[in-house]
């Protein structure tokens, strides 16, 4: 029962370690990856009593990797990260789920750092191509209304012979557009998306 609870540890996130595998040599231990990108092993109980938190780059800045830790393109990276490895992330569906890649270079924070730059603070990162990964020729930093409008545009809504964008959809029907997002990432039928009364009615 012990070792079960151990291997049920695997995926799981302690504050910037995400377990990834049992260590070979010694069942107690497990290998972590850092969100700054770095590997440590790391005994059982010291992760899940809080002990460990890191691979040792959240106390000791040290090294020109760790220097850029909390600044924004480093969240940046670590959400984008996350997104794509960890299989517990609650949208890990939309990004590592479906196929969304980073690129060896980028596993690296320095490598990436260099290749975007640090952020103006109303700039969120950006996929270019929402099908394709994250790589130097696929991201730039953008303003999130940028990014949520772009967002918003490659959902096609097909009804009544017609295909059409969700604000489109949103112009024609007088339905508020975000309302109508909800309902397509519900699942609704396009039928529903497009016809269902609005809850905020009134009743007469």
């Amino acid at each position: 029962m012990q070792r079960q609870r151990r291997v049920d540890l695997i995926g799981k996130v302690f504050s910037h370690l995400t377990v990834v595998s049992v260590c070979e040599t010694d069942d107690r231990f497990y290998n972590c990856v850092c969100s700054c990108g770095n590997v440590k092993r790391s005994f059982f109980v010291h992760l899940t009593m809080g002990k460990a938190i890191s691979c040792g780059c959240v106390k000791k800045p040290g090294p020109a990797k760790h220097r850029k830790i909390f600044t924004k393109a480093w969240y940046a990276w670590s959400a984008m990260k996350q997104r794509c490895l960890n299989p517990n992330h609650k949208y890990y569906h939309r990004y590592g789920g479906r196929g969304i890649t980073i690129c060896d270079r980028w596993h690296d924070f320095v490598n990436f750092l260099d290749d975007m730059g640090e952020p103006e603070d109303d700039l969120t990162l950006e996929r270019i191509d929402n099908d394709d990964g994250y790589h130097p020729g696929n991201c730039e930093w953008m303003p999130w209304e940028h990014q949520h409008n772009n967002k918003e545009k490659s959902i096609i809504i097909s009804y009544d012979g017609r295909a059409q964008t969700i604000s489109q959809w949103a112009r024609e029907t007088g339905l508020n557009k975000s309302m109508l997002a909800r309902r397509y990432h519900a699942g609704l039928s396009a039928e529903e998306i497009l016809t269902k009364p609005s809850k905020k009615a009134k009743k007469i």
